[in-house]
């Protein structure tokens, strides 16, 4: 049983990360590659409102993996 609460808690740290990681990629606070081709940053713009929607699902995804064992 205790495997499965780590498995928990790694999958909460993974879910937090990773919206984390997209929310500051999306705000810009997250360095962006200098390369960055034309296309990425059209991406960024057009999809922007989703990838925020998704970043705070994955962070609210980490979250109660994280506290509700």
């Amino acid at each position: 049983m205790r495997e499965w609460v780590l498995l928990d808690r790694v999958i909460g740290i993974l879910f937090l990360f990773a919206g984390i990681s997209l929310l500051l990629r999306v705000y810009g606070i997250y360095p962006r590659k200098p390369n960055d081709s034309e296309e990425v940053k059209m991406k960024l713009k057009k999809y922007g409102k989703l990838y925020k929607i998704i970043g705070i699902i994955f962070v609210l995804l980490g979250l109660v993996h994280l506290l509700l064992k």
